[in-house]
């Protein structure tokens, strides 16, 4: 029996309480199937007092060890956070989950740009707050592209503005091309907001005129209709007064 493959973690970070509780659990299959292979066998009966102790103890890990609060972008802050009220209790894997998804945003310093576009769509669930935390650093990124590139194309020396393309200008073209792809994906996201939020459904309006026209006797109107293309109004749309 392969022995259980602990939880993957990043490096210099400690397992959150989730993590932990899968370990756990993992290690408690583990021992079930060892009881299943051992059957009416002392091992047996003591590979399956190992996998309920595992379970229990995951069960703990799992259980919020003291409440929380939840900031209006609906992500979990520390208890000791003195501008929010607790309006929620979630569990545990809610808990580690939000604090992953504000570490991955604080890595790339988009922190308020990510809690801002959660505001900003009302994210309702996980998955909507995960789509605007991507949002803001998508635009976050795309903007820093363009500021290293244009501080690139500032700072070409005086000896270089004489090459035909001084080095600098094709870094700073890679950073613009970076920039742009940023932007797309940035845009392809709000579409996808969108779409979630219409149920990816379409509404077209038809709009109906209804236009009164008066002809003078010995006058004539022209009422466009399907005109052939490059046709003339007198073939079939004219008709004299």
């Amino acid at each position: 029996m392969f022995p259980p493959k602990p939880p993957a973690s990043l490096p210099n970070k400690k397992p959150s309480r989730s993590d932990q509780a899968a370990g756990k659990l993992m290690q408690a299959a583990s021992r079930r199937a060892d009881a299943a292979a051992n059957q009416g066998t002392p091992q047996a009966q003591l590979a399956m007092t190992d996998a309920r102790f595992l379970e229990h103890e995951a069960e703990g890990l799992l259980a919020l060890a003291g409440p929380v609060a939840q900031a209006p972008s609906g992500e979990i802050l520390p208890p000791d956070c003195p501008l929010v009220d607790t309006l929620a209790e979630p569990g545990q894997v809610a808990v580690d989950a939000s604090a992953e998804r504000l570490g991955l945003l604080n890595d790339l310093d988009a922190v308020a740009a990510g809690l801002d576009a959660a505001d900003t769509i009302q994210a309702r669930n996980s998955l909507e707050r995960m789509l605007a935390h991507q949002l803001g650093a998508c635009h976050v990124q795309a903007m820093r592209c363009m500021k290293a590139a244009r501080d690139q194309l500032d700072n070409i020396p005086p000896a270089q503005r004489a090459f035909k393309v001084p080095p600098q200008v094709e870094g700073a073209a890679r950073l613009f091309n970076a920039a742009a792809r940023l932007q797309e994906v940035y845009q392809r996201g709000l579409q996808t907001a969108a779409k979630i939020r219409s149920g990816g459904q379409q509404t077209v309006k038809v709009v109906h005129i209804h236009q009164a026209v008066q002809v003078q006797e010995g006058g004539q109107a022209v009422v466009a209709g399907n005109l052939p293309a490059g046709g003339h109004p007198g073939r079939g749309g004219r008709h004299d007064g």
